[in-house]
């Protein structure tokens, strides 16, 4: 099975909140003339996602503003009327996810990566609490893909199963329908082992860039469509991170 890639379209003017008569808030483009661009989610976006602060609606609507803005709404692709375009996605989400979807998922992913954390950093000795972590995760993953936190509808969380085009390649795609599934997706291809997730070295050793941010990526090592997607020899994230772990490197040689 090979996962092909989600290509997601976002407002280009960005985002903003409107409050409906139902009392739910939803985004909405800023200027829907400024049209859309095309976007590729990161493998690692899953973590951005859970690290957005929800801790209150004001928190949250603040947090989700840039990021929507970055990488689109969560379900729905951006079309005046709010539907999704296509006959095939109609079944599906057909609005824009509401705020309380928005800190319900991001709370779930929080969980999630949380309980991948437990499991791959442990003591020995803390065997049984490591497998318990792991089924706790296993378990936060099923009901992910099962459950939705949207409406009574089903989940909003699915792939796709696609042909390839290709009519001599035996391999099956699957295609996240939208950005929640294709995060989801990508965290349960890292948390399965099928990509292996590292640090970057240069956030190791403790990198900060220009703006005086420190450098907390990862890497991720894989075979896939992805183009964020590295082989094994790879060690950092970004050729910035690359130059200076270089530079640094080189001078502990001296």
């Amino acid at each position: 099975m090979i996962t092909q890639c989600l290509n997601w379209d976002r407002w280009v003017g960005g985002y903003k909140w409107r409050s409906y008569r139902d009392g739910i808030r939803r985004l909405v483009p800023l200027d829907s003339a400024s049209g859309t661009a095309e976007t590729q989610p990161q493998i690692g976006l899953f973590r951005r996602f859970a690290s957005l602060d929800v801790a209150d609606d004001e928190h949250a609507m603040k947090a989700i503003l840039p990021f929507a803005g970055e990488y689109g709404d969560i379900l729905a692709v951006p079309t005046a009327s709010d539907a999704l375009a296509g006959p095939q996605y109609l079944r599906y989400n057909r609005k824009h996810a509401p705020l309380e979807v928005w800190t319900d998922e991001i709370r779930r992913m929080a969980r999630a990566v949380k309980l991948w954390e437990r499991c791959r950093y442990f003591l020995p000795r803390r065997e049984r609490e490591r497998q318990d972590a792991r089924e706790e995760l296993r378990s936060a993953v099923i009901d992910a893909w099962a459950y939705s936190t949207y409406s009574d509808e089903a989940s909003t969380i699915k792939v796709e199963p696609l042909l390839s085009s290709d009519p001599t390649a035996a391999n099956l795609l699957v295609r996240p329908i939208n950005l929640l599934s294709a995060m989801w997706l990508n965290f349960s291809r890292v948390a399965s082992g099928e990509i292996r997730e590292r640090h970057c070295e240069a956030a190791k050793r403790g990198y900060q860039g220009r703006d005086g941010q420190w450098c907390l990526s990862f890497v991720y090592v894989g075979s896939g469509p992805e183009d964020d997607l590295k082989n094994a020899r790879v060690r950092t994230c970004s050729p910035a991170c690359k130059k200076w772990l270089e530079r640094v490197e080189r001078q502990s040689r001296k």
